[in-house]
């Protein structure tokens, strides 16, 4: 199932890692539920790891500014 589309323009996060970390995250894609490319499953798990934080009361809940 495809995400929805974004209500804001999207704000762009470069993160650098390991060749260990990119073969991690092709294998997710290949597991499927995470995302359809090594990107969308680092997204994933970095809006799971943040709604983590927020619910563990370390981050608050930000509205969203446009």
């Amino acid at each position: 199932m495809p995400r929805p589309k974004n209500r804001l323009p999207p704000a762009k996060v470069v993160i650098t890692g390991t060749p260990k970390l990119a073969t991690y995250l092709r294998d997710l894609v290949v597991e499927e539920g995470y995302g359809n490319t090594p990107a969308e499953v680092a997204r994933t798990l970095l809006w799971r790891g943040i709604e983590d934080l927020i619910h563990r009361g370390v981050l608050t809940r930000r509205k969203v500014r446009r």
